[in-house]
């Protein structure tokens, strides 16, 4: 702000740039006499193989069947492994009855346990 102020003191509120009058009205007319005359050229595009796309498109296709597949046959193997995982850890009656010692609970107090819920 004081930099402003100081520039403005020593220079004043006058704008030194100017832009010659009626410029901007003849800006395009002297753009475009400067430009080179010029006849667009015809430019011929290659004809496209009619059989490529459809050959594109059966790959892709068989790239999308090939990832599915491979994605179901992962998924039920790792659901096999996963029903695999839970009847291995399925509590037997012999780690329930050592359990059952260890925390010195006896019948009478499972029931108690059971009713109360």
């Amino acid at each position: 702000m004081e930099e402003e102020k100081y520039v403005r003191e020593k220079l004043g509120q006058q704008n030194p740039f100017r832009v010659p009058d009626g410029y901007f009205e003849n800006l395009a007319q002297s753009i475009m006499s400067q430009l080179p005359e010029e006849k667009a050229a015809v430019v011929e595009m290659p004809r496209r193989r009619r059989w490529l796309r459809p050959l594109a498109a059966a790959a892709a296709c068989a790239v999308v069947a090939v990832a599915g597949v491979t994605a179901w046959q992962h998924r039920s193997e790792a659901q096999q492994q996963e029903q695999q995982t839970v009847v291995a850890q399925t509590p037997t009656d012999d780690y329930v009855d050592h359990l059952a010692d260890y925390a010195m609970v006896d019948n009478e107090d499972i029931y108690a346990c059971l009713v109360e819920e």
